[in-house]
């Protein structure tokens, strides 16, 4: 499988997140990896294949129910797999949470200036490598600094490029919590 060597190199990665997280006055919330699915895009279908961490910004708001708005730069970096092609891709940008009083679970959606590698997947075309990510999610704890997360995002590049497929996504996560 042509994602096998990935695997090493995501579990290192987040060991480097983890260990600078906690030498950072934890303003670290999560890192972890996700893998994406998409619908038929001009014959090619795509996965995608990516580790992802979010960093607390200063503002935040406590509501008066107990749940917390919270802002955040989500970033990521992986690989995109479509059309017999591969491509890597990295996004990062402001997102907001809505976090429960529990922590249990958060709401989050954010939008991220996205670099893919290559723009060409077999028929589909997106355009060019500058591109946007748009997302909406939903976490849950699954363990006491565990994660599980699933989200659905677009990408595309808001018609800066002659060709505009765009990129519809459904992503399952696991993240480690700080």
């Amino acid at each position: 499988m042509k994602y096998a060597a990935i695997g090493p190199l995501f579990a290192t990665a987040l060991c480097i997140i983890a260990s600078a997280a906690q030498s950072a006055d934890q303003e670290w919330i999560e890192a972890g990896a996700r893998l994406g699915f998409s619908k038929d895009v001009r014959g090619e279908n795509f996965n995608q294949l990516e580790m992802a961490a979010a960093y607390r910004l200063p503002r935040s708001w406590v509501l008066d129910s107990g749940w917390i708005i919270e802002s955040r730069l989500n970033a990521s970096a992986g690989v995109l797999d479509g059309g017999g092609d591969t491509a890597a891709i990295v996004s990062a940008g402001p997102g907001l949470a809505l976090v429960s009083p529990s922590r249990q679970f958060t709401v989050e959606a954010g939008i991220s200036p996205t670099l893919v590698s290559r723009h060409e997947f077999g028929d589909a075309d997106f355009g060019g490598v500058f591109q946007f990510t748009s997302f909406v999610g939903l976490n849950s704890r699954i363990g006491k600094q565990t994660t599980a997360s699933v989200r659905i995002q677009h990408m595309s590049n808001a018609s800066i490029y002659d060709s505009n497929p765009g990129l519809d996504q459904a992503m399952l996560g696991i993240n480690y919590r700080f």
